[in-house]
């Protein structure tokens, strides 16, 4: 079975799976060292004062999230150069699965179930924004 104009949508929605299942490796990196991050307490006080899930919210914003983005970006600017792919939101699918699946674990057992949803969506967000910023470029091409 070769590579034809008929299987080519197949095969380049099963490669941006793929190649998403890897991003996922590499997010689960990215979400331990965030989670390291030590934030000075003199930083999170005040915040933490007036919601605590809203500082948590933050916190995983800008060091977890926004990194996972930043890479997203990455790997999907390889995946464009160098094998073709131009399917974002499935590159995007096992990531935003994963992280979901662990809401359902963590999440729904617990009684904190609003502290969870918010810290999930503070690192799903940045990506899913940048899914839809890829999406939307001139002829989904990547780079200035």
């Amino acid at each position: 079975m070769g590579i034809d104009f008929q299987n080519k949508p197949v095969i380049n929605q099963l490669s941006s799976a793929v190649i998403g299942v890897l991003f996922v490796l590499v997010a689960i990196s990215i979400i331990g060292y965030g989670a390291a991050v030590a934030i000075p307490k003199n930083i999170l006080a005040p915040l933490h004062e007036f919601s605590p899930t809203l500082a948590y919210f933050l916190v995983d914003f800008v060091t977890i999230g926004i990194p996972l983005a930043v890479t997203f970006y990455f790997v999907a600017w390889i995946a464009e150069r160098f094998v073709g792919i131009n399917k974002y939101y499935m590159l995007a699918a096992p990531f935003v699965i994963f992280m979901l699946y662990g809401l359902i674990g963590n999440g729904i057992s617990n009684s904190t179930v609003f502290f969870y949803s918010a810290i999930t969506v503070a690192k799903i967000l940045p990506v899913l924004v940048s899914v839809v910023l890829l999406s939307r470029s001139g002829k989904n091409e990547i780079g200035a």
